[in-house]
């Protein structure tokens, strides 16, 4: 984009983060409907003989997983708009880092751990992307989006969240995650809690 004008992208932008939000809920959804089923602490190991609690957690993970892979697409955005100071080392670093863990998380640690970890998420980007569609839409609303300056709280209190979650549940879980891939799991949300905070 060195020698380009930066493309405007507002429909584009506008369709991507509806499909976000759309997407997230639907993500938010499967994920609450199982711990419903099952549990906020869930206790069920993959290596039980439970093939309903392998078949109930296995498409959530596996759209969560599709999710973090179209959150690459932000990044995408602002290079082609030209926005290249919101391309962070942080922003690269959590994205690359999430399409890692939703891919080691499907296909070698499916376990219903990460459930609750994961609808949090999915809520947080729910109100993120709205927020980013309302914005996209131009200043004319403005208005609408007077709880802006919560978002940075709701993030960091998610962070929070997740760190408490994590800490107690491999402490508590009949079949706590492998331990390398617990405290890479609650290291890089407290590298994100700390920078962002």
């Amino acid at each position: 984009m060195k020698n380009r004008k930066p493309y405007s992208l507002k429909s584009v932008i506008l369709l991507y983060n509806v499909v976000q939000v759309v997407l997230s809920a639907y993500n938010f959804y499967l994920f609450a409907v199982y711990t419903f089923q099952f549990g906020l602490f869930p206790s069920k190991c993959s290596n039980d003989v439970n093939l309903q609690m392998m078949k109930s957690i296995l498409p959530p993970i596996m759209w969560y997983f599709i999710a973090k892979n179209l959150d690459l697409l932000d990044t995408v955005f602002f290079v082609l708009r030209k926005k290249f100071n919101q391309v962070t080392f942080l922003h690269v670093y959590h994205h690359f880092v999430m399409v890692a863990w939703g891919w080691i998380y499907y296909n070698h640690f499916p376990t219903d751990i990460y459930v609750f970890v994961a609808m949090l998420n999915c809520f947080v980007h729910v109100v993120m992307y709205t927020y980013y569609a309302l914005a996209s839409l131009g200043p004319q609303y403005a208005k609408y989006i007077w709880w802006k300056k919560y978002l940075t709280t709701l993030q960091l209190t998610q962070f929070l969240l997740i760190i408490c979650y994590l800490i107690y549940h491999n402490k508590t879980s009949p079949c706590p995650p492998p331990r390398l891939l617990h405290w890479y799991g609650v290291g890089r949300v407290a590298l994100r809690y700390s920078i962002s905070y």
